[in-house]
Order: structure tokens, then sequence, then C-alpha cells
């Protein structure tokens, strides 16, 4: 399935999905196995869901304030296609990357060592992603503006937003379950 062009259904889908991946994946293992690191330049499965919290914390900050409204019937097929920056930013943040990029200071955190709960704050985070997936319409995904969390002058749709949250933690996900399986 295309990362960068979804239907509104699909994107509440795939946070659905990302939600039981990591409840299937790190639910069982102990604090030890979640924060345990393959090797001094890799991250444990605690560090990827923590810099997934982190990030999903700064983007969720800058989507404007919506309109109160209740659930709006989710769209199944309009499909929402990210323009070429926001395609080269999915590429770049996604599960099947070949480049390296190191991530933001701004998106890191300085604790080493994790508690589980830090999975119910993912679990939270990706419910205010599908709060305002169900929220908004097919429209607002491709209207409403969003600036990037590290650039603030750039400016993405809402829904390329969705996209890329979406690619960045498929990519870190994999990388939390390399962790766990190495060990």
């Amino acid at each position: 399935m295309s990362l960068v062009s979804m239907t509104q259904e699909e994107m509440v889908n795939h946070f659905e999905q990302i939600k039981e991946v990591v409840n299937k994946l790190l639910i069982d293992v102990s604090v030890e196995e979640f924060n345990n690191r393959q090797n001094k330049k890799k991250w444990s499965a605690a560090e990827c869901v923590e810099h997934l919290n982190i990030a999903a914390q700064i983007y969720l900050s800058n989507i404007p304030k919506l309109p109160k409204r209740s659930v709006v019937l989710i769209d199944e097929e309009t499909k929402i296609s990210a323009r070429l920056f926001a395609k080269m930013f999915i590429g770049l943040s996604g599960p099947k990357v070949k480049v390296k990029i190191k991530s933001p200071k701004s998106m890191m955190s300085e604790e080493k060592n994790y508690g589980k709960d830090i999975i119910d704050d993912f679990f939270s985070l990706q419910e205010e992603f599908l709060k305002i997936l169900v929220s908004v319409d097919s429209e607002q995904l491709k209207r409403i503006k969003v600036p990037w969390p590290t650039f603030e002058l750039m400016k993405f749709t809402l829904g390329e937003v969705m996209m890329l949250t979406i690619a960045h933690e498929l990519r870190h996900l994999n990388q939390a379950e390399s962790a766990i399986d190495s060990q």
C-alpha cells in the first residue's frame, strides 16, 4: 500500500494497525528487553517508542485548533495525495528508507531507561490522531495547513502530516521489532 496517497479510511486503518503491532510486539516484553540495545549505535525498542511519542506530541501541537463537531463520515474513496516535498519527506522517514538520518535533538529524550508506561502514552497519542481523523472530512485533510515541527515556515496539509506520521511510525516500529528480535 502506498504511503504517499491514501484515503481517509486507509489512514484510520493504518493508525489502528500500528496500535495492534505495538500491542503484539511490546506488551509481553520485560522492561529489560524493552530497554536493551543491540549495540551502542542502535536504539532500544523503548527509545524508538519514546522518539515516536515526542514526535507525535510535536506534530499534534502544530495542528491548528479544529472546530468542535461530531464524528464525520469517513471517506472511503477520495485519495489524498502528498505533494512533491511531502513525498520526499515520507520517502526519507518511511519504513523502507536506505539512508540513515539523525533525528533532531528536539525529538530525542535524554533519558536512557524507560518504563513500559511509555507504551500507554503511545496508545494515547494514537487515539489523538484518530480523533482528528474522525472529526474532519477529506477536503479538510487537503486544505488545513500544519507547520513542520523543525522548520515552521514549511507547511504540510493535515493529510500529508497524517501520512508522514504513519510512515515515520512504521520505520521506528520496524526498528523496535529488530531490537526485540535481536535478543
